[in-house]
């Protein structure tokens, strides 16, 4: 693309030059070679005077090419680095919906509900449930929380909330990278903070969980969460897919 418009400039000069000439030849406007001629000095610097004026001419119009294409060239080049920009951010932004859905189609799972069972046929009890929420935490976001019998580990529960408030953030940045709108805007923050309120809720009761007959987790939110996600995804993925992109004008 870059190759094409070097070589319209050069052609666009060429036939400004071009059509220049010819309308001075039509006007009788000539170069010749004649020694026998008397020599006058009248016709030499009017000659003199066409020339320069050629020159000048041909001198403005370069000066307006070179301008023109170097004010284009890095504006073109900005234009290009902001959408690379922009797409490295709506990119980044998606990325955490799109785990957080890895995370919810693992939990999606009939062993989770009230009268879930195992692969043995057996009813999985509240630490079973727990123990697979914090596996599958574990290899969908990086860190398996760590729990203890009789007590809570505050530095497993600060990471996990932490990992989790990290993607809320990212995620939050969608609605100004793709909205301008400011009701667009409110619609997908609601939609985005009906994903992280259960989620995070529903994390914390987990992480917190210490093997207690009386302890349990309220799977409400589990729920909300999985409901959530997948409104979301509904609602905007085809928009966001559209949106990231960094084809040229």
């Amino acid at each position: 693309m870059k190759f094409l418009k070097k070589w319209l400039v050069a052609a666009i000069l060429l036939l400004v030059i071009a059509v220049f000439i010819a309308v001075m030849a039509l006007y009788g406007w000539r170069v010749t070679y004649a020694p026998e001629l008397e020599n006058s000095w009248n016709a030499i610097s009017a000659f003199g005077t066409w020339a320069s004026v050629i020159v000048s001419a041909v001198g403005v119009m370069a000066s307006f090419v070179a301008i023109w294409y170097a004010i284009r060239v890095p504006k073109e080049i900005a234009y290009q680095q902001n959408k690379i920009a922009l797409f490295e951010k709506r990119y980044e932004a998606y990325s955490s919906i799109l785990t957080l859905e890895v995370f919810a189609n693992a939990l999606d799972s009939e062993m989770f509900n009230d009268d879930g069972k195992g692969r043995n046929g057996k009813a999985l009890t509240a630490e079973d449930k727990v123990g697979l929420c914090c596996l599958h935490f574990a290899t969908t976001l990086g860190f398996p929380p760590r729990l203890k019998e009789g007590s809570v580990n505050i530095d497993s529960v600060t990471q996990t909330i932490a990992i989790l408030k990290k993607h809320e953030a990212k995620a939050m940045t969608l609605p100004v990278l793709f909205y301008k709108n400011d009701a667009q805007k409110d619609r997908m923050r609601r939609a985005l903070s009906d994903i992280f309120e259960p989620l995070l809720c529903y994390m914390t009761e987990v992480v917190t969980f210490q093997f207690d007959e009386r302890d349990s987790v309220d799977d409400k939110n589990r729920q909300k969460f999985i409901a959530s996600i997948k409104y979301f995804k509904r609602e905007y993925a085809d928009e966001i897919e559209r949106g990231l992109s960094i084809a040229t004008r």
